[in-house]
């Protein structure tokens, strides 16, 4: 409430973009999670190539649930979880996905075998409020 009458300018659209632009260094990992409740929409920009796939990991994870959840927590223990899918940086991809709490990701740690970087631009279309998503 009191974010309204000090931005009330903000609270007349529901929705926004937001993004950023990110290099991810050596040691670099997300475990799984979904994002905010407030987001709706996310995308992921690969801006270059993992040389080694197989040794630097990297890869974009999707996760699923391995079944039903009575609470969807942001950060799921991982043996809740089955890993569905590897995506690995390629320079150009671009990811979209809902971003509600079943769209569970994360990042392969990253091990760069010399001192490259991962560069990627991430995105999402969020609301003032939170989301509630159902089944």
């Amino acid at each position: 409430k009191l974010k309204k009458k000090i931005f009330p300018f903000m609270f007349k659209k529901k929705v926004f973009l937001e993004m950023d632009f990110s290099k991810a260094k050596k040691g670099y990992v997300r475990e799984p999670h979904h994002d905010a409740p407030n987001k709706i929409l996310a995308f992921l920009i690969y801006l270059n190539d993992i040389e080694n796939k197989n040794k630097e990991g990297g890869s974009f994870e999707i996760y699923k649930y391995k079944k039903k959840e009575k609470n969807y927590l942001q950060t799921p223990k991982l043996n809740k979880l089955k890993l569905v899918k590897k995506i690995y940086p390629k320079k150009g991809t671009l990811i979209i996905f809902l971003s509600n709490p079943f769209s569970v990701h994360g990042v392969e740690k990253y091990k760069p075998l010399k001192k490259n970087s991962r560069y990627f631009i991430y995105g999402s279309y969020g609301s003032y409020f939170n989301i509630d998503w159902k089944n």
